[in-house]
């Protein structure tokens, strides 16, 4: 029981920094899209760290197969980074960003990688 408490918590901690306020790109133009930017790079590790905490979650708490942990930890955390998205397209002040979300994959995908080198 502590252990999904303590889940619950990372996870919460986690879809906060993903649903935070995008960060200024490296340069001051505050309309463009970059892929050098500090959003890019939150986008990424949020992702990377929602997968891993989801994957660590189902695999060794709940002792779910491998294979479908990592696929229910992607699934969700692209999920959610979509549905940011499509929360951004409806304020005046943020966008939706075909190039955040493939960070989200990135990060996603990168999380697996490193799950898969280790288990």
């Amino acid at each position: 029981m502590k252990n999904c408490r303590m889940m619950l918590v990372l996870l919460l901690i986690s879809t906060g920094l993903s649903a935070s306020t995008p960060g200024k790109s490296l340069n001051d133009s505050g309309n463009s899209d970059k892929w050098l930017a500090l959003d890019k790079l939150k986008h990424f590790s949020t992702s990377l760290f929602m997968t891993t905490t989801l994957f660590y979650g189902q695999n060794r708490v709940f002792d779910v197969q491998a294979e479908k942990s990592n696929m229910k930890a992607v699934g969700v955390t692209i999920s959610l980074g979509l549905l940011k998205e499509l929360g951004d397209s409806r304020h005046d002040i943020n966008h939706f960003s075909w190039r955040d979300l493939i960070a989200d994959i990135l990060g996603a995908g990168t999380a697996i990688l490193i799950l898969n080198r280790i288990g």
